[in-house]
This record gives C-alpha cells, sequence and structure tokens, in this order.
C-alpha cells in the first residue's frame, strides 16, 4: 500500500538477522582490491521471527517525528528532528539509539532532496544510488510524493518490538531498514529492497558503529541467503535448503559490546602487522570460504549433522583466531557455557555464538521440533535463559549463481561468481 496519494497509515515490518555463518566478513571482505591476500567475504544469513513492528504516515510539518517501544515493552518518545542536513548529521554522530533513525533518514533526506521540497511540491529528482540501485522513479516532477497537499514531513511509531536489543540480532540494522522503508512507502521513492537495504547501511555507519553490510540482510525476511563482499560490490543469492532448520536463539542475559569487538578486530586491516592479525585474516579470508562453502552443500542436500558439526568447528577457530585480538569481549563464558551445556547435547547437532560474538546470544541447531521445545524448557528452567525458537522452513528452489558457485567451490582456492540473484 502506497502512502504517497494521501495521508494514509502505513503497516511496516522489518525482522532481525541471523548469521548462520560467515560473521565479520562483510566488512574485510570490503578491503579486497587493497591486498592480495584479502578475499571476498561470504555471510549465511536468515531473518528472525522476531522483529520491530511499526506505522508510519506523511506530516505536513518538516520533521522526522518517532516513538519507539523496547522488547520490554518500554516506550520512549515522541522525539522529533528537523528534516534539515545539518541536525541529522549531528544526531547521527552523536551516538545513541536515535543516531540510527537520524544517520538514516540524513542519507535518504540528502539524496532525494527532501529538505529542499516546498509545499506543494514532489520530491526531488530521480537519483542513482550507491552499486546502481534506483532510489527514485521517473524524471524530475514525476515522483509519487505526496505533493499536491504539501506533505513535507514523517511520523513513525514503533509500537511493538518482539526483538531483543544488542544481542547480536541486528536491532540497530533493523531500525535503519525501517526508517528507509517508511520514508520508501511514504514518500514513494520506489526503491526496492537492495535500495532500502544500502540507505541503511550508509546511515548505520554514519553513526558512531562502523558495522559490515550483512547487518542490513534483515530487509529479505525469513529467506535463507548467501552475501558475498567482493570489495563494494555486494551480491545476494537465496540459499536452497532441503530441511528445514529448527533453531534456538538463546539470550545469554549477559553483555556484549560490539563497537569495541569491531575496534579491535578492523586493526588487522586491511593490512596485518602481527602474526595474531595474520590468524584473523586466515579466519575471515580462506577458513570461512571453506566452511560456508561445506554448508551450503549440506543445507542443499538436507545434511544437519554435517551443518551442526560446521557450526562447532566455526565456533573453534573464532576462538582461537579472533578471541586473543579481543579477549575482554571474546572471552565470552556465558555463551561457552551453554554451547557445552551437558543436559543438551542429545538434543542438538551443534551450536555457536551470534554476529559480532561475545555474550550476546547463541544459536543452537536442534534435531528437530521435539528437541528445540526441550532445549527452550531445559535452558530456561536450568540457566534462566530467556529462549527464542526460530524454524527456516523449505521453500521453493532459488539457488541463485553466487550460491551455486560457492557450494562447489567450498575450498576457497578461487573466486564467487558475481551476479545478483536477488
Amino acid at each position: 500500500m502506497e502512502c504517497a496519494k494521501g495521508a494514509e497509515t502505513v503497516d511496516l515490518f522489518v525482522s532481525g538477522r541471523l548469521c548462520l555463518f560467515g560473521e565479520h566478513t562483510d566488512w574485510a571482505g570490503e578491503h579486497k582490491g587493497r591486498s592480495d591476500a584479502i578475499m571476498e567475504g561470504r555471510t549465511i544469513v536468515v531473518g528472525t521471527q522476531e522483529g520491530i513492528f511499526a506505522t508510519a504516515k506523511p506530516l505536513k510539518e518538516k520533521v522526522l517525528r518517532i516513538t519507539t517501544t523496547d522488547n520490554e515493552g518500554r516506550t520512549t518518545g515522541p522525539a522529533e528532528f528537523a528534516l534539515e542536513p545539518a541536525e541529522l548529521l549531528s544526531v547521527a554522530r552523536g551516538g545513541g539509539f536515535f543516531s540510527y533513525v537520524a544517520g538514516t533518514a540524513y542519507r535518504l533526506v540528502v539524496a532525494h532532496d527532501l529538505h529542499l521540497t516546498p509545499p506543494g511540491a514532489p520530491p526531488g529528482p530521480t537519483h542513482i544510488g550507491p552499486q546502481g540501485a534506483s532510489v527514485a522513479g521517473g524524471p524530475e516532477g514525476e515522483g509519487e510524493g505526496k505533493g499536491e497537499e504539501g506533505w513535507r514531513g514523517l511520523e513513525l511509531v514503533n509500537h511493538t518490538t518482539t526483538l531483543p536489543m544488542s544481542k547480536g540480532l541486528s536491532s540497530s540494522a533493523a531500525v535503519c531498514v525501517l526508517v528507509a522503508r517508511a520514508f520508501n512507502r511514504v514518500f514513494g521513492l520506489r526503491l526496492s529492497t537492495r535500495g532500502e537495504m544500502e540507505f541503511a547501511y550508509q546511515g548505520e555507519i554514519t553513526t558512531p558503529s562502523k558495522c559490515g553490510r550483512m547487518d542490513q540482510a534483515c530487509a529479505y525476511g525469513s529467506v535463507p541467503v548467501l552475501m558475498t563482499f567482493d570489495g563494494d560490490i555486494l551480491t545476494v543469492d537465496r540459499v536452497k535448503l532441503a530441511a528445514p532448520l529448527h533453531l534456538v536463539l538463546v539470550d545469554l542475559k549477559a553483555s556484549k559490546d560490539t563497537t569495541t569487538i569491531l575496534r579491535s578486530l578492523q586493526q588487522a586491516y586491511p593490512h596485518p602487522t602481527s602474526d595474531l592479525h595474520e590468524g584473523l585474516h586466515r579466519l575471515l579470508g580462506p577458513i570461512n570460504h571453506r566452511i560456508t562453502g561445506e554448508a551450503l552443500t549440506a543445507m542443499a542436500a538436507g545434511d544437519l549433522r554435517k551443518l551442526g558439526r560446521l557450526m562447532v568447528e566455526a565456533q573453534a577457530h573464532f576462538d582461537q583466531l579472533a578471541g586473543p585480538l579481543c579477549p575482554d569481549q571474546l572471552t565470552a563464558p556465558v555463551l561457552h557455557k551453554v554451547l557445552s551445556y551437558p543436559a543438551i547435547q542429545e538434543l542438538v547437532w551443534g551450536g555457536k555464538g551470534v554476529g559480532s560474538q561475545g555474550d550476546g546470544t547463541a544459536q543452537l541447531l536442534c534435531r528437530g521440533p521435539e528437541e528445540q521445545s526441550k532445549v527452550c524448557s531445559i535452558l530456561r528452567e536450568e540457566l534462566g535463559m530467556d529462549c527464542m525458537p526460530l524454524s527456516v522452513t523449505v521453500k521453493p528452489p532459488g539457488l541463485g549463481g553466487a550460491a551455486a558457485a560457492a557450494a562447489s567451490n567450498g575450498d576457497g582456492d578461487g573466486n564467487v561468481g558475481v551476479g545478483d540473484s536477488s
């Protein structure tokens, strides 16, 4: 439903994002080309059932008015920001929750000249966004923005959130995608999903958080995808899945600092200056290529036992090669307690950390739906953990070029073919 022809309210939902394999290779892969030793990054990700629910509608005032509700039902706002580049940029650079909102709004306002749109005029001319994404339709004057009644601002009400914050499930990226999607729908910007993702990414890196592009995969919802990061080129392909995945996401009830983790690991790029840095390059390069390639093959074959073993192996490599670079955050005693908890070992195929890793969230691949339920009960009753079951169902065939190439090239000796199949 477009909101560009009146003051209708649109309903919005953006899911969280679970990285099954390949965390940190998104930003690492963006350095490809600066060093011959750097390989493209590859991640396998899927959206969560949990997410952010909101409504959006146009305003005649030239402001962004936003109210938010966290996953515990606490409401903040409404906060109001002038749709002026200087103010939005200042808020974005200041950090904090609203920095993600302001950063994304800043990128959209500047790209579409929304701050220059006078009452009674449609949004500005078509712009070609990053990576060639079409971000507005038609020549100047042909946009679908609500011009005849002078809509100049946006009200965004996040009324329900089921996604835990700061737990490695891309809650900040989901907020950025939500803002991009709200502007897209309200002002009729004709952004594709890739366009929304790109503006969300540009908005997030305007803040003090220097994430990679993987987090914005939440824009795709609950479809498993392979994301390939070759310098500044992002390729997204659906992943073939022959058997459903019955996962449990475990809120570890501890804490993690993603900014500190990123800062520590990114010091190794683009040029390693120590043995520890060399180890991280191996982890995020050839080791990740082999593991993601084998994981794609296992998913296509429905070999969940193998997939679980790969999760265990991936975590062991991460602990050995990434952990020493940020021991305060990546030693993660609570994560490892859950992964090795005796009472669940016969119920799961394997597990690993989530997102930037650390004591935020664990993911466990269960042997079936009954085992999934038992794991949740055990961890709730015996460890006091909050558990979120996530089942990824089998969808029609959609294994695109890059995903197929990765599956057949699991040894990491070659490059994944580039071609957007999303």
